[in-house]
C-alpha cells in the first residue's frame, strides 16, 4: 500500500499508491507485478483477499482521520488472521524530547495502544524500532558502528523511543 517508486516491491504481488508518476517508474522496476493507482482509503480489492499487507513511510503523511480510514480499509481486503505491517512516529519519542507533534511532515504520531484503538480487530504481534539515532548525520567513517548500536536499541526494551514504530498487526476478528 502506497508502493512509490517499488522500494518493497520485491516482496509484493501487487501495489497501489495514488501518484501516476511514482507508479509508472515502480512499473519499469517491476513490470511482472499488477500495480494500480488509486486510493488507499477505498481499493477496488474485493473484501478478504489479502494475507498481508505492507505499508512503509505512508502513514506519517497523512491525517489521523485518513489514518483511520487506510486501516479500515487495510482490515476491509486483508484475510482472517491476515498481517499488516506499517510504520509511523514515534510519540513516545516525541515526548520524550519535547518536540512538536503538529505541523511537520511526521506529525501523524502514535503511541502503541493509540494505533491499535483505531481498529479493534487487530491485534499487536511485535514491534521494534527504526533509526533510534540519526544515522544520516553522522560521519561515514563511524556510520556502520553506530548502526550496529542503533539496532541494538532498536530491539531493545528502549524500542518504543526509536524515531519511528514498526509494527506487525494480526486480524484477529472480522466485521462480518
Amino acid at each position: 500500500m502506497a508502493c512509490g517508486t517499488g522500494r518493497f516491491l520485491d516482496f509484493a504481488d501487487f501495489g497501489i499508491d495514488a501518484s501516476e508518476k511514482m507508479l509508472e517508474i515502480a512499473k519499469q522496476k517491476f513490470p511482472q507485478l499488477s500495480l494500480y493507482q488509486e486510493d488507499a482509503t477505498k481499493t477496488h480489492f474485493n473484501s478478504n483477499t489479502f494475507s498481508a499487507i505492507i505499508s512503509f513511510h505512508f502513514l506519517m503523511h497523512l491525517d489521523k482521520n485518513t489514518t483511520k480510514e487506510v486501516i479500515n480499509e487495510c482490515n476491509r481486503i486483508l484475510k482472517k488472521n491476515g498481517v499488516l505491517i506499517i510504520d509511523f512516529p514515534s510519540k513516545y519519542r516525541k515526548q520524550l524530547f519535547g518536540q512538536k507533534t503538529e505541523g511537520w511532515r511526521c506529525a501523524n504520531d502514535y503511541k502503541l495502544n493509540e494505533l491499535l484503538a483505531i481498529n479493534q480487530n487487530f491485534k499487536l504481534q511485535k514491534y521494534y524500532g527504526i533509526m533510534f539515532f540519526p544515522i544520516h548525520r553522522f560521519s561515514p567513517k563511524i556510520r556502520k558502528m553506530v548502526r550496529k548500536i542503533d539496532t541494538l536499541l532498536c530491539r531493545s526494551f528502549l524500542r518504543r523511543y526509536a524515531s519511528f514504530l514498526v509494527v506487525m498487526l494480526e486480524k484477529v476478528k472480522s466485521d462480518e
